[in-house]
């Protein structure tokens, strides 16, 4: 149960942080440059963790997890 909250969080705070980095520089972006600023956040400060995934895992962890997610903070901010 801890360990959900736990990986909740830590993704919500990663969206959080994309989505402002996003919208500093534009206020539309599309899918691939979504994922693209999500790859480049999480290769900056989070390296350990993101290197964990090869490219047929990362993707639909992205897209399950992440991309839905980034999309609608984009939309409310």
């Amino acid at each position: 149960m801890y360990l959900i909250l736990i990986v909740f969080i830590f993704l919500k705070g990663i969206i959080k942080e994309v989505v402002k980095m996003v919208f500093e520089t534009q206020v539309y972006a599309d899918k691939d440059e979504l994922r693209m600023a999500v790859e480049a956040y999480l290769n900056g400060n989070h390296a350990e963790y993101f290197s964990s995934f090869d490219r047929t895992s990362w993707l639909p962890f992205y897209e399950k997890n992440i991309s839905s997610e980034v999309s609608i903070f984009l939309v409310f901010v």
